[in-house]
């Protein structure tokens, strides 16, 4: 249960932040090379700094103050780099991106439309806000009273909030940031989510597939499930989710799978949650043609949320144990913290 739950709150929230920005401080790269500032110090805007005049005069006009590198220990030899395969790769330049401070909002906005213009300014690859993840009212001392959620049976959900003991995922905390976004699109990979239940309604996108399935129903719920004093609190209620149902037998079956990830990504879902593993017995070998698709869709935005599964030993499942840098594998835990003995 709090395997499943772990993934859906990993998941959403880690795909949204709600920003604000601080007002006076920008981020630009320069990849003309016309700014000379060290290490992690902090240098005012100057001709010592600034090489080239043009920037220099613009910095000053919209009262820029002072000046530093966002990586101060990035050179251009660290865009060499190697993948999860061992494969050599070119990696982003962070040597030349800066933040300057400039004294009220205003100047800053203009300074950065400025600075986006291509034929002034065309060694300025981009600028914007230095943004903030957490806006003023966020960072006040409120929080969400668990008192305040009324779905009748969130007081046995041990696993989002233990009444202030160990054993939780501190989904008030996360309720503090956001209780998710419409904008937000889950796809549940495992036989079809039920369309008739209550706590779904409004939540639930599509539901494809011929077999309904229980499993399906519960997955979807802890992520989405109505705040509406009804059944249980999903993690995410303000999120959407898409049901591609896949039947037990095809479970197996890598094109099926395949098929159910590239729509469900043609239809907005970033989040892709796999409450299921292939077996080791029945599928011996690592399917490898599951694992080139799901990179295909790592690399354009996609996060897999998958089960390490539940024979209880320390056997690799997939796909939650490819190599690929957007999978988070969920493992199991009790209401005492401690890992769950069927938890692999």
């Amino acid at each position: 249960m709090k395997s499943r739950v772990i993934a859906c709150v990993l998941a959403c929230l880690l795909c949204q932040f709600l920003f604000s920005n601080p007002k006076n401080e920008v981020l630009f790269r320069d990849s003309g090379n016309y700014i000379e500032v060290y290490g992690d110090s902090t240098f005012s805007v100057s001709g010592s700094t600034i090489q080239n005049q043009t920037l220099l005069d613009t910095l000053l006009f919209y009262n820029a103050s002072s000046i530093e590198k966002v990586f101060p220990s990035f050179t251009s030899e660290d865009t060499s780099g190697t993948d999860c395969f061992g494969r050599g790769i070119l990696l982003n330049d962070l040597s030349n991106i800066y933040k300057v401070t400039v004294n009220d909002s205003i100047d800053a906005e203009n300074l950065i439309q400025l600075l986006c213009d291509d034929t002034t300014f065309f060694y300025i690859d981009y600028a914007e806000f230095n943004y903030n993840p957490i806006t003023e009212e966020e960072n006040s001392n409120t929080r969400v009273d668990p008192e305040d959620i009324d779905d009748e049976l969130f007081s046995q959900q041990w696993y989002l909030y233990n009444n202030g003991n160990p054993g939780d995922i501190n989904i008030l905390d996360a309720w503090d940031i956001t209780m998710g976004d419409e904008n937000i699109k889950v796809g549940i990979i495992e036989p079809r989510t039920s369309y008739n239940h209550e706590d779904l309604n409004g939540c639930l996108e599509y539901s494809g597939g011929s077999s309904e399935n229980n499993h399906a129903t519960s997955t979807t719920g802890e992520i989405v499930a109505n705040h509406n004093s009804s059944f249980i609190a999903g993690v995410t209620a303000f999120c959407k989710v898409r049901s591609y149902g896949i039947l037990a037998q095809e479970s197996e079956f890598v094109d099926k799978i395949c098929d159910a990830y590239n729509s469900a990504f043609s239809n907005n879902c970033r989040v892709l949650n796999n409450s299921w593993s292939w077996d080791n017995e029945e599928v011996p070998d690592i399917p490898y043609t599951s694992s080139l698709n799901m990179e295909n869709l790592i690399r354009q935005g996609a996060i897999f949320v998958c089960s390490s599964g539940n024979d209880g030993n320390a056997v690799r499942t997939y796909p939650s144990a490819y190599a690929l840098p957007g999978i988070l594998a969920i493992g199991a835990s009790t209401k005492n913290y401690h890992v769950a003995g069927y938890s692999t």
